[in-house]
């Protein structure tokens, strides 16, 4: 039968995936996106197709309940994937009420405008874990999250908030699914986002800046690995209204190595020698980041259903498939605006 498929903030980067993977001509796809970090180059494929709509509706903001309420059930879908919020390092650190104000909105105005039948599916983040030290992050490890004065927080407050709502809200059937590192080549340097931004940085002949001593560990997956992973994990029998890790266990490194890689590969790219790097001792001073040594997910609950869960593209391969992406003439980023 053939489904009303709802995606917020279908024109992020994972957004745009899922809406490539979860694409038919028998559905109809129900696309929101402001595009305030996302770009509308990446979804124009679909804006083509007769079964792709752009939806006129603004999440999150303080004011327009009523109208997304309205709009909501005028369209009324047989599933939500809502992974609309506000995304980059820098967009965190400077406007953190936003940050934590916007994604409850958009959660309590998504959840107050739909049928409670309607599966709802939610993209939450490893950065609800906060400072807790445990290695690997399982599902019911304890969030340690810092001071809410401290903007560095705001991003995984405003996730956990939206987790808390809808776990006690009246949907029968939902899904939180907390994404580990995730990257892919449209992904934009200017709002942070470390592969992307060491890889513009070495591109351009600058040195590549680390955040603190660079010892921190993560992990990082390929954008449609990760997509993969979410929705062979929504089709399988994975019991509903729980929560998931999904990404990988495999590409761990430290941040000073992965520069040094970047670095190199750039070099074996274009020619020439490897960038410096320098690091930015300051960083966790200012309060802009914290002392999180290593952060990588526990699959095992997640694996049962999904078991090529975390077996994704190599940690070398993501990086030359961002250069490549970054060399091209005219390559747009994400916070350009699109009209």
């Amino acid at each position: 039968m053939a489904k009303r498929i709802l995606i917020t903030g279908a024109a992020g980067l994972i957004g745009a995936e899922l809406l490539k993977q979860l694409y038919t001509e028998e559905d109809s796809f129900l696309l929101v996106d402001d595009f305030s970090t996302g770009n509308r180059k990446r979804i124009n494929w679909a804006l083509e197709q007769e079964n792709v709509k752009l939806v006129p509706m603004i999440l999150g903001g303080r004011a327009g309940s009523e109208s997304v309420q309205r709009t909501l059930t005028e369209i009324r879908p047989d599933i939500v994937y809502h992974l609309a919020a506000p995304v980059g390092v820098q967009t965190v650190l400077s406007r953190p009420q936003i940050v934590v104000t916007s994604q409850l909105a958009a959660m309590l105005q998504l959840l107050s405008s739909i049928s409670k039948n309607v599966p709802f599916v939610y993209t939450s983040t490893s950065e609800v874990y906060g400072r807790n030290p445990k290695s690997p992050l399982s599902e019911d490890t304890e969030s340690h999250i810092g001071s809410p004065t401290n903007p560095r927080w705001s991003y995984a407050i405003g996730k956990l908030a939206a987790e808390a709502v809808l776990a006690h809200s009246n949907q029968q059937r939902y899904l939180i699914l907390r994404l580990f590192n995730t990257t892919g080549p449209s992904q934009d340097p200017t709002t942070g986002m470390v592969i992307p931004r060491f890889v513009r940085s070495a591109l351009d002949g600058k040195p590549i800046e680390v955040h603190g001593n660079g010892q921190q560990v993560r992990c990082f997956s390929y954008v449609s690995d990760v997509v993969r992973w979410m929705v062979e994990l929504i089709h399988s029998q994975a019991p509903w209204n729980n929560v998931y890790n999904v990404g990988s266990d495999k590409n761990l490194i430290t941040i000073h190595q992965l520069a040094l890689r970047v670095a190199r590969q750039v070099a074996d790219k274009i020619g020439g020698d490897d960038v410096p790097i320098q690091f930015d001792s300051d960083y966790w001073r200012e309060g802009k980041d914290a002392k999180i040594s290593i952060r990588s997910p526990d699959l095992m609950k997640t694996r049962k259903y999904v078991p090529d869960v975390g077996d994704g593209m190599d940690l070398y391969d993501i990086i030359e498939e961002v250069i490549t992406f970054q060399m091209l003439e005219e390559p747009w980023t994400v916070s350009e605006l699109v009209s």
